[in-house]
């Protein structure tokens, strides 16, 4: 399924939103204030062990200092209100 380009905006503008809205506090393993979002990538979940489906997810990778050092997920009902959301450091 393509996504147009409005609606791929909106689905990152909204990962974004989310990443932004966690308190810097509850991430004691990176300073916030040097990490950059990515855009990686969008998809739509039909099947999934522990979420309702169908959902779509949003996902971006987390840089600092051109190195990628995770990834911040969220999925969104049919409705794109966020669901769940996954941030996780390697």
């Amino acid at each position: 399924m393509e996504l147009s380009d409005l609606k791929k905006k909106y689905f990152y503008s909204l990962g974004i939103a989310a990443y932004n809205s966690i308190e810097p506090s509850e991430i004691e393993d990176i300073d916030k204030s040097l990490l950059m979002l990515q855009q990686k990538y969008i998809s739509y979940v039909v099947d999934h062990k522990l979420l309702p489906v169908p959902l779509t997810e949003v996902c971006h990778d987390l840089i600092i200092e051109d190195k990628i050092i995770g990834y911040y997920k969220i999925y969104l009902d049919p409705t794109n209100i966020i669901i769940e959301e996954i941030l996780f450091l390697y």
